[in-house]
């Protein structure tokens, strides 16, 4: 399975946004992308990125020198890569693989992760789980185990996220949206 590459590129910190910040950005010039769940871009050009997170999660990883910026839209924690662009597992590997096959070391890019809200609730063993929680624990553990830490994180929480990745300049924007799905975890 290929990712779909349409050139582009990344950079700096997350923060909440207005709408006059968002308005900006889309009338910026730049061509704009929107990432459906399951999905995965790398590139080189600058684009606008947007993308709508429940309990899914986008990772960005993105180099400077050499020009080089992914992001992803995965909704499970694990599956198989073959069933698409999908599962943080398999995802978040093929990222780091392909990243390492243009010769950039992981430990000299930024690394961004974003999502994972309290949206779909599962059970298991007596007590009840998000589907957010899930793929942010694992998130994290494969973070770690590449032995990255984020330049920014928003995760977790009640709401989701409309994110917007200028890729001109590297801001991520981030504005939370509903919580009409929310059940709290029960004891």
């Amino acid at each position: 399975m290929k990712p779909t590459t349409p050139k582009l590129r990344a950079r700096k910190k997350a923060h909440a946004c207005s709408g006059t910040e968002v308005s900006k950005h889309l009338k910026s010039g730049l061509p704009l992308f929107y990432l459906k769940a399951g999905e995965l871009i790398f590139s080189r050009d600058a684009a606008l990125v947007s993308t709508v997170l429940g309990s899914c999660l986008s990772l960005i990883i993105y180099s400077n020198e050499p020009r080089l910026w992914s992001i992803c839209h995965v909704l499970l924690p694990t599956g198989k890569l073959e069933e698409g662009f999908k599962y943080v597992d398999s995802t978040f590997d093929y990222m780091v693989r392909t990243v390492e096959e243009y010769g950039i070391r992981l430990s000299s890019c930024e690394v961004k992760l974003f999502g994972g809200a309290n949206s779909l609730m599962t059970s298991g063993s007596g007590s009840a789980k998000s589907v957010g929680e899930k793929n942010i624990a694992l998130a994290l553990e494969k973070l770690k185990s590449y032995g990255v830490k984020p330049a920014a994180i928003d995760v977790g929480g009640p709401s989701g996220r409309k994110l917007f990745f200028n890729t001109r300049n590297g801001e991520v924007f981030v504005r939370k949206i509903g919580t009409a799905n929310y059940r709290p975890p029960t004891p």
